[in-house]
């Protein structure tokens, strides 16, 4: 399966095999998403001597003919065919991304997805992903604003949801968060408001969250923070 990286682990441990066995060698690879594993095709055969002669694309499915031919000294080598360019790191992490996402969402019968927009680089990513994935037109994004929210927030949550075309709903939580804190005060009364407080709002966004899931069958996308 995929990582950040394998191509390069790949293709040193292939072309190991070949120098130490003076073969050459057909590498196949699975393409897509199983579970929590993306299998990032980049099938290849190397000649002897460790030389690329077909490199399929990354992400890819390919089906192409491979022929080999005998050389004078008896050995066999492949023709040169297709050597297809393996994308930058990030552009590989964000199709294994997509394509995770996409394959997970179909094998176990989801259709729509539903993730919390924050106005963030985080949850935007996810909103791009998801729309890349199953299109904008299966993905809702929620803004669930506090009475701490900003305004610039509100903004960019709004635009990156009509920029990318999913559906934008705007659920607030103040009065929610309220009930909440007045329910807890018997049991918190003396004590100083700290991050127990603060993470009200957090669970309260997800326990709204998994609510529409549950209501209309969609998969609810995590966007947690990268030091989460």
């Amino acid at each position: 399966p995929y990582h950040r990286g394998k191509p390069n682990l790949r293709l040193n441990l292939m072309v190991s095999r070949v120098v130490e066995t003076e073969l050459p060698l057909v590498y196949l690879n699975m393409v897509g998403g199983q579970d929590d594993q993306v299998f990032d095709g980049s099938s290849m055969v190397l000649n002897r001597g460790g030389h690329l002669a077909l490199q399929l694309p990354q992400f890819e499915e390919v089906v192409t003919h491979v022929d080999f031919h005998r050389g004078a000294d008896g050995g066999w080598a492949a023709d040169k065919g297709m050597i297809a360019p393996i994308p930058p790191i990030g552009e590989a992490d964000y199709r294994a991304c997509v394509m995770s996402l996409g394959d997970y969402m179909r094998k176990t019968g989801f259709k729509k997805a539903v993730l919390g927009l924050s106005g963030g680089i985080d949850s935007a990513i996810v909103a791009a992903i998801a729309a890349d994935a199953l299109g904008p037109e299966n993905v809702r994004c929620v803004m669930l604003p506090s009475e701490y929210t900003s305004q610039s927030s509100l903004d960019d949550a709004q635009s990156a949801a009509e920029n990318l075309g999913c559906r934008y709903d705007f659920v607030p939580i103040s009065q929610g968060r309220q009930a909440i804190t007045e329910t807890l005060a018997p049991l918190f009364a003396g004590t100083t408001p700290d991050l127990a407080e603060e993470n009200i709002q957090s669970r309260l966004r997800g326990l709204l969250l998994m609510a529409l899931s549950n209501k209309f069958g969609e998969m609810l996308l995590t966007t947690g923070n990268k030091s989460e």
